[in-house]
């Protein structure tokens, strides 16, 4: 093997919808072998293919491409794809089976579109109702279930021609700062932190037979490692991650652009530091500047002997083990099989988180009308599904709940709506489940974990018995 350069373990970011020059020159002096996509690259499904296709023919060595393409509130991509509703819409009603059914559909229509990497499934778990972060994102509460619908999700993953990434290790479940802005600080015990948070990973990593990688977070857990962060921690990164799990993958971080990642200092430390604790690709999704010191400091590295040539030749062969070259045919996106899937996940997921009135034994008898909503578009969607021409004994009212705990007209509207309602009013929780905190206890609370149109049409079938 000719000698790599250091910047071969960065997976970069870039701007535009088509390549450009500053993308080329960054990926040819870094000799990073991966790039992530977002929403600000692509456009439909054909663009981000001739897209993907461009980026390749830009090196001659093998690119892994990668996008957050989680599904609900987490979509880099929408048009000519399957939108899939989500992880807690699919842990609140859906089967193994069904999971892995979601998974390969996913990624066959990633990897149609020239993707290797899907940054997917969050494994986190929904503990609290003040984390920032997880949300909806997450199957559940429950470990077991989090861990089997997982590991459906690789399984499918692996099947429709993408690898997975497992997130975010060791767990943002216990999490109050979102770390894109800050750098949360979890003081858990380190028992309570290993089991479940960690646990999960552990288990999830037990299905074998597929490309994965695991992706790190920024967060401090001082009763683990009261030195480092996790991303700079070699007792969180090569300790348990790597050793006690038993993981060969490839470790990757986050965003070391983000908020969390400051404290690791300038980009060149932050690189060097998360490769002397374990990982094998770092993430810089944004300057190409910052990408250039990044490989800088890599390089330097392993010159003074501070990263092995070795190991440093091994993280890129773990790196590259992602890569997945088969690729589909566009005529397999949007297709009608995927589509009726992602409705029927919906549908299924469907639940009343509260319902003291019983008004979901009563459906049949109302017929809904929605109230003003801050999200006219939302509103506009939504009450196209809902049915026009029947005549029910009963009317009630449907508040839909878009950002109670960051939106304080919105929240008004609601209390003023809840203190002079007659009849049945039921909110709609689209957004969060730290809204459900601001509801009255009184009030029927329906969700199906989203705001997407699989989510919308899926509660108006339900209210209105379709």
């Amino acid at each position: 093997m000719s000698e790599l350069k250091g910047g071969a373990r960065l997976m970069i970011g870039f701007s535009g919808t088509s390549v450009n020059p500053d993308l080329a020159e960054t990926l040819i002096e870094t000799g990073a072998r991966s790039v992530i996509l977002f929403a600000r690259n692509v456009l439909d499904a054909q663009q981000t293919r001739r897209l993907t296709d461009s980026i390749r023919s830009l090196v001659d060595w093998p690119l892994v491409i990668a996008m957050d393409q989680e599904g609900g509130s987490v979509l880099r991509l929408e048009k000519g794809v399957t939108v899939f509703p989500g992880n807690m819409t699919l842990g609140a009603g859906s089967h193994e089976k069904t999971g892995e059914e979601v998974g390969r559909a996913l990624a066959q229509e990633m990897s149609a579109c020239g993707i290797d990497l899907v940054l997917a499934p969050v494994v986190d778990l929904q503990v609290g109702d003040d984390n920032p972060i997880v949300g909806f994102r997450s199957f559940g509460s429950d470990q077991s279930r989090v861990v089997a619908l997982a590991r459906a999700t690789v399984r499918g993953l692996g099947q429709g021609g993408c690898s997975a990434c497992l997130k975010h290790f060791p767990g943002l479940g216990l999490a109050v700062v979102d770390p894109h802005v800050g750098l949360p600080v979890i003081h858990a015990k380190a028992e309570d932190m290993i089991e479940p948070h960690m646990k999960i990973f552990a288990d999830v990593l037990e299905e074998d037979g597929f490309p994965l990688a695991v992706m790190t977070t920024h967060v401090c857990l001082p009763q683990i490692d009261a030195v480092n962060m996790a991303t700079s921690s070699p007792i969180l990164v090569n300790e348990y991650l790597r050793e006690k799990m038993s993981f060969g993958g490839c470790i990757m971080t986050d965003d070391l652009e983000m908020g969390g990642a400051a404290e690791l200092g300038s980009m060149g430390e932050s690189v060097v530091k998360a490769a002397m604790a374990g990982h094998d690709l770092m993430v810089i999704c944004h300057r190409h500047d910052l990408q250039r010191e990044a490989a800088l400091a890599l390089s330097e590295a392993l010159s003074d002997g501070r990263l092995s040539r070795d190991e440093h030749e091994a993280a890129v062969a773990r790196i590259i083990s992602l890569y997945r070259p088969d690729k589909p045919t566009l005529d397999q996106i949007d297709s009608e099989k995927h589509q009726e899937l992602a409705q029927s996940v919906a549908r299924a997921g469907v639940t009343f988180l509260r319902d003291p009135q019983n008004v979901g034994e009563r459906l049949g008898e109302i017929h809904w009308h929605l109230c003003r909503c801050s999200n006219p578009r939302l509103s506009e969607e939504f009450s196209s599904y809902l049915p026009v021409d029947r005549s029910p004994q009963k009317c009630g009212r449907i508040f839909l709940a878009c950002n109670l705990a960051g939106d304080k007209e919105e929240l008004d509207r609601l209390m003023l709506q809840a203190a002079n309602h007659q009849g049945d009013l039921v909110v709609v929780l689209l957004r969060s489940p730290v809204d459900l905190a601001f509801i009255p206890e009184d009030l029927a609370v329906l969700t199906a974990f989203g705001s997407k149109s699989c989510h919308l049409r899926a509660l108006a079938e339900t209210l209105s018995l379709r």
